[in-house]
Parts: C-alpha cells; sequence; structure tokens
C-alpha cells in the first residue's frame, strides 16, 4: 500500500513537470489583434497592441490575392489603430493581415448586399 502512494505521488509530480515544461516551451505572442464593425456604416476598425522593438504590416487583401492596402507599425510604437472604408469597394471576401515575420494573424471579412425588397403594407384592426 504504501510503495502504491509513493509511485501515485511520483506519477503525479511527473506530470506536473511536464505540463510546466510544456508551458515553458511555448512562446507567447508579441502582439494581440481585434477587429470590429462601426456602428451604421461600412467601416472596419482595427486595432494592435504589440510589444515595443517589433514591426508589424498590416494588410489588406481581396479574394483574388491582390493586396489593396499596406502598412507598417513601427519599433516604437506599442498600440496602433486604424479604420477600413469598405463603403467604395465591391462585394466579396477580404482578409486582413497582421504579420511581425515570425506571427501571422488573419481576420476574415465577407462583404456582401442584398436587394432590398420592399415588404408590403400591414394594416392593424382592433375589434370590441
Amino acid at each position: 500500500m504504501n510503495a502504491f502512494k509513493t509511485s501515485a505521488i511520483a506519477f503525479t509530480f511527473a506530470l506536473l513537470s511536464a505540463a510546466s515544461l510544456q508551458a515553458q516551451s511555448t512562446t507567447p505572442k508579441t502582439f494581440g489583434t481585434s477587429l470590429y464593425r462601426v456602428q451604421n456604416s461600412m467601416k472596419m476598425r482595427l486595432s494592435v497592441e504589440k510589444t515595443p522593438g517589433e514591426t508589424v504590416s498590416v494588410r489588406l487583401i481581396d479574394q483574388d490575392g491582390k493586396e489593396l492596402h499596406r502598412e507598417s507599425i513601427g519599433r516604437r510604437i506599442d498600440k496602433y489603430g486604424c479604420y477600413f472604408d469598405f463603403s467604395k469597394v465591391e462585394d466579396g471576401d477580404y482578409t486582413i493581415e497582421i504579420a511581425n515575420g515570425a506571427e501571422v494573424e488573419r481576420k476574415a471579412i465577407h462583404l456582401g448586399s442584398k436587394e432590398v425588397v420592399k415588404a408590403p403594407a400591414r394594416a392593424l384592426v382592433a375589434l370590441n
């Protein structure tokens, strides 16, 4: 019984050590992003927060792989924000790519417009 307890404790410590080594081997991300639509508009806001000393590039790519826009965020900037205006582009799929050479993060955007269909007029009648 005592040998079983010792083996169980040793096994538990081995698992904890393996989990600790695995957690240490994963490298933390050097930048974080958020993308959201600006209310009542055709604009998207991109926010990037990064560690100083890293250069990060931002690209807007269409569904054919054509680069529509490129920006570079300098080494001294740690927080960055920009707007993308989609009111003058055609319907389709777009990708915003944020990269620093080692890491790449992609945000997919689908732009589509539907034909507006007018709903028939409705009547409300109250009966007593």
